[in-house]
């Protein structure tokens, strides 16, 4: 039983972000397919840009698994609370990564992808 004014969140909790970062993980892997995809158009393959997006956006289960690893080690270590945050943190840190990445490209490349190449 947690004393009062612990900081420690229960179970319930812990399995709910577990399960949540691993649905995460399976919806993350769904874009592996549209990276394989980009190269399809004739002299994308040569862009940098491309290529930095196509891996970084089929990064998105690796990020979760980090998440999961790291926030399991803080709970195994007895810190509840900081493996929740830090499971969630790191999926949380790529997706905000990626759509930055997204507004990026879209600003600056339009739809080319050339970027003034």
């Amino acid at each position: 039983m947690a004393q009062h004014g612990s900081t420690q969140i229960g179970w319930f909790w812990v399995t709910l972000a577990s399960v949540t970062v691993l649905a995460f993980a399976g919806l993350a892997s769904g874009l592996w397919a549209p990276a394989v995809m980009m190269f399809d158009a004739p002299g994308v393959a040569d862009l940098p840009q491309v290529w930095f997006f196509a891996i970084y956006s089929a990064c998105g289960p690796l990020a979760a698994i980090a998440g999961l690893a790291a926030g399991w080690w803080r709970i195994l270590r007895g810190e509840r609370s900081r493996g929740v945050k830090w499971m969630i943190l790191l999926p949380l840190i790529w997706l905000v990564g990626l759509l930055g990445l997204i507004g990026v490209l879209s600003t600056f490349c339009a739809d080319d992808w050339s970027c003034g190449i």
